[in-house]
C-alpha cells in the first residue's frame, strides 16, 4: 500500500520557479534538459502548448500539469516549473541551468506564498498524483 503524504510534506523544500516564455523560442530553448530523476511539473500561462510540443517537453524531462491563470502585473507568456528538494539534489546541473532562466523563484516554505499560489500548487499535485 503507497503511502500517502500531507500537502506540506510533498512541498517541504520546493520552490515554483516562474520562466518567461518568448514566442520565438521553442521549448528546447526556453527550458534546460533535466536528465536525472522523475520528470519536473509545469504549468502555463498566457499560451497554447500545442499537442505535438507535449512529447517534446517530455523528453526534456518535463510533464505538463495544465494551465493556470495568475494575478499578476503584466501580460507575459510564462511557465511555472515546481522544483522539489529531490530535484535540486538529483540533478544540480539542471538545478544551476534552471535558475540561471527564472525570472522569479517563489520559496514555497513561506506561508503567504503558499496561500497565493495555492491553486496552481494544487493542479502541479494533481499531475504528480496521475
Amino acid at each position: 500500500m503507497p503511502i500517502t503524504l500531507d500537502r506540506e510534506s510533498r512541498l517541504e523544500g520546493a520552490v515554483l520557479v516562474r520562466v518567461i516564455s518568448r514566442p520565438q523560442l521553442s521549448l528546447t530553448d526556453e527550458l534546460p534538459v533535466r536528465r536525472v530523476g522523475p520528470p519536473a511539473t509545469i504549468t502555463i500561462d498566457g499560451f497554447d502548448l500545442p499537442t505535438d510540443q507535449q512529447g517534446e517537453l517530455e523528453a526534456l524531462g518535463y510533464r505538463l500539469a495544465g494551465r493556470c491563470r495568475h494575478p499578476r502585473r503584466d501580460l507575459r507568456a510564462t511557465i511555472d516549473v515546481l522544483v522539489t528538494g529531490a530535484h535540486r539534489t538529483t540533478d544540480p546541473a539542471w538545478w544551476t541551468a534552471l535558475r540561471g532562466r527564472a525570472e522569479r523563484i517563489y520559496d514555497l516554505g513561506m506561508g503567504p506564498v503558499r496561500l497565493v499560489l495555492a491553486d496552481e500548487l494544487d493542479v502541479h499535485l494533481a499531475a504528480v498524483d496521475s
